[in-house]
C-alpha cells in the first residue's frame, strides 16, 4: 500500500483561492457509459436500507443526467457522508460525473484510485485522471499533478515536470501552486535558486488570499 509523508498529504489537501474551480468544457455528454442504479423514493426502503432524503434528490438528478448531482453522489459514497461508504457506488457516480465534465469529480476519482485505501489502487489509472482535470484548466488538479511528481507517486520525482504544472495552477490562480512554486525557487530545488522568481510567485500566493504566502512575504520582506 502506497504511504504519503506529512509533508505530501498536507501538500495534496490544501487548495488556495481557485482550488475547486471547474471551467466548462464544451456541452456534457448526454449519456454515460456507466449508469448508476436507482434507488428508491425517500423514506422507503431498498433492500434493507431506507434511502435519506437527500441521496434520493441527488440520485434522481444524476438519473436525468445532472452531472454535478453524480458528483456529489460520489463524495457521499466515498468519505461515508450520510450513507455507508461504498467504494463501488462512489466509482460509479464519480465516473459519470467525470464523464460529464465536472472536472473535480475527475480529480476526486484519480485520487480514489491513487490511494487505493477503499478502491484498488491503480497508479495509472489515478494520474490520468488527474491529468484529464487539469489540462481542461482545473486549478487545484493542476497542483495535485504537481504533489505526485514532488513525491515520486506513480513515477521518478521530477521537479521539472512539478513546476510545469506549478506554474499552470498559479496561472489559474491556485495559491498552494504560486506557494509551493515559490519554495522550490527559493531553496533551489529542481532549479536554481532565484530570489527574484521566488518573490514573485509568493507574491500571487498572497495576492490569492493564501495566508503562508502572504505570511512568509511578510517575513521575507523584515529579513536584512
Amino acid at each position: 500500500m502506497l504511504r504519503f509523508s506529512l509533508s505530501l498529504f498536507l501538500l495534496l489537501f490544501v487548495n488556495g483561492c481557485a482550488g475547486n474551480s471547474r471551467s466548462p468544457e464544451g456541452k456534457p455528454r448526454t449519456t454515460s457509459s456507466v449508469v448508476p442504479p436507482k434507488l428508491a423514493v425517500s423514506g422507503k426502503r431498498t433492500g434493507t436500507a431506507v434511502v435519506p432524503a437527500d441521496i434520493s434528490t441527488l440520485q434522481s438528478r444524476c438519473n436525468k443526467n445532472n452531472y454535478e448531482a453524480c458528483a456529489s453522489l460520489g463524495e457521499k459514497y466515498s468519505f461515508g457522508t450520510g450513507v455507508p461508504t461504498d467504494p463501488q457506488m462512489a466509482v460509479v457516480y464519480l465516473t459519470k460525473a467525470c464523464e460529464g465534465n465536472v472536472l473535480a469529480a475527475c480529480d476526486s476519482l484519480g485520487f480514489l484510485f491513487i490511494r487505493g485505501t477503499i478502491v484498488k489502487q491503480d497508479l495509472i489509472r489515478g494520474k490520468a485522471l488527474v491529468l484529464k482535470a487539469c489540462e481542461k484548466n482545473l486549478a487545484a488538479a493542476c497542483h495535485h499533478m504537481a504533489t505526485l511528481y514532488i513525491g515520486g507517486i506513480g513515477g521518478d520525482i521530477n521537479y521539472t515536470s512539478a513546476l510545469k504544472f506549478l506554474k499552470k495552477g498559479c496561472t489559474l490562480r491556485n495559491g498552494a501552486s504560486c506557494y509551493t512554486a515559490a519554495l522550490l525557487y527559493a531553496r533551489g530545488i529542481g532549479v536554481s535558486v532565484d530570489a527574484v522568481m521566488s518573490r514573485s510567485y509568493l507574491e500571487k500566493a498572497c495576492s490569492c488570499g493564501f495566508k503562508k504566502g502572504c505570511t512568509l512575504l511578510k517575513e521575507t520582506d523584515k529579513s536584512p
